[in-house]
């Protein structure tokens, strides 16, 4: 007969397993600030869900760039507001400042959470363009992503504290070969 401490752990096991096989890549993008990625393709590979893991209680940020900057960047911030709602925003960075929240998201909220220790959110977007003043595709061949972590929970949309230079980064990833 098999234990209820065995049965247990053999059932959180096949879970984690089930939730993190539903996603088919992985990259660590920052690994010393628990900043983990995860997508896959859906739709016909004319789109792609996002899984993003962040070790902080504050909000993160992900896009897409054409050069890796913040530079006409089109991306994404995410929080869990003080009512424990999950806030998504699509953003566009015209340059090294506070990027603007577009009025059609192309980025569109699955879900997310927040612990005692990190932000889950899941979200989506096509991997074409619905507004080329703000959008930018994701296409065959290298993509430059950039990303970062904020310490502090914005509470409002319009409050995101800058993250500091330490907790952003850039990197090239291929999603669609």
């Amino acid at each position: 007969m098999i234990s209820p401490s065995h049965l247990t752990f053999v059932l959180l096991a096949f879970a984690i397993n089930f939730v993190y096989a539903n996603y088919a890549n992985v990259i660590d993008l920052m690994p010393n600030r628990g900043y983990r990625l995860h997508w896959k393709l859906i739709d016909n590979n004319q789109a792609i869900q996002f899984k993003v893991e962040v070790k902080s209680r504050g909000y993160f940020a992900l896009g897409v760039s054409k050069s890796g900057t913040m530079s006409n960047a089109d991306l994404v911030t995410g929080y869990v507001h003080l009512n424990g709602s999950s806030i998504l925003h699509d953003r566009y960075a015209s340059g090294q400042k506070m990027p603007e929240i577009v009025e059609k998201p192309n980025w569109h909220l699955v879900g997310g959470s927040r612990n005692e220790t990190h932000l889950t959110f899941e979200f989506k977007r096509n991997c074409a363009i619905e507004d080329p003043k703000v959008d930018l595709p994701i296409s065959k061949g290298i993509t430059h992503i950039i990303y970062a972590i904020g310490k502090v929970d914005p509470h409002d949309r319009s409050k995101v504290k800058y993250h500091g230079p330490k907790s952003r980064g850039s990197k090239e990833i291929q999603f669609l070969k």
